[in-house]
C-alpha cells in the first residue's frame, strides 16, 4: 500500500451549513471494529482512484449523504476496492449530525448533481455519533 504525506485541507470560512439531522456513510464490514472504536477518520485512501493520484482535499473529508440506499450504492460501485475488502460485505452508519460542528460541513465538491444531497465533513466523526443501520455479509 502506498503511503501519503497528509496536509489536510481545512475550510476556514466558519459558515454553519444547514444539514439534515441524520446522514449516512457506507463502507465495508472489515472496517467495522475500527470504526466502532475510533469513529470515522479522515486520511484514508480513495475508493475512486487507483492511488496514482492522491488528492489531499479528498482525503481531508468524510463523505456523507442523506439517503442510506445511495450511500450503499456508492460502496457497491466503488472503483478501487480490494476484492477481500469488498467481499467482507457492506455496512452503513447513520450519523447524528446534531453532535457535529456545522462549520466543518460543505457540499460534496465531487458531486455535480443538484438532486443529490451529499456532504463533505472536514473532521473525524466520533463513534458516539454513529449507529450501525445496515449490515450485509457476502456469502
Amino acid at each position: 500500500m502506498k503511503s501519503y504525506e497528509l496536509d489536510f485541507y481545512e475550510p476556514n470560512d466558519n459558515v454553519e451549513m444547514n444539514v439534515p439531522k441524520k446522514l449516512y456513510h457506507a463502507t465495508y464490514k472489515v472496517h467495522q471494529p475500527s470504526i466502532e472504536h475510533f469513529g470515522l477518520t479522515r486520511g484514508n485512501k480513495s475508493n475512486w482512484d487507483d492511488g496514482t493520484y492522491y488528492d489531499n482535499v479528498y482525503a481531508s473529508a468524510i463523505y456523507l449523504i442523506d439517503d442510506m440506499d445511495e450511500a450503499i450504492d456508492f460502496a457497491e460501485s466503488a472503483d478501487f476496492v480490494d476484492k477481500d475488502i469488498y467481499d467482507s460485505g457492506i455496512i452503513a452508519f447513520e450519523v447524528d449530525t446534531t453532535k457535529l460542528d456545522k462549520t466543518k460541513f460543505k457540499q460534496d465538491p465531487y458531486i455535480d448533481d443538484d438532486a443529490t444531497n451529499s456532504y463533505a465533513y472536514y473532521d473525524n466523526i466520533p463513534a458516539n455519533c454513529l449507529k450501525l443501520v445496515y449490515n450485509e455479509t457476502k456469502d
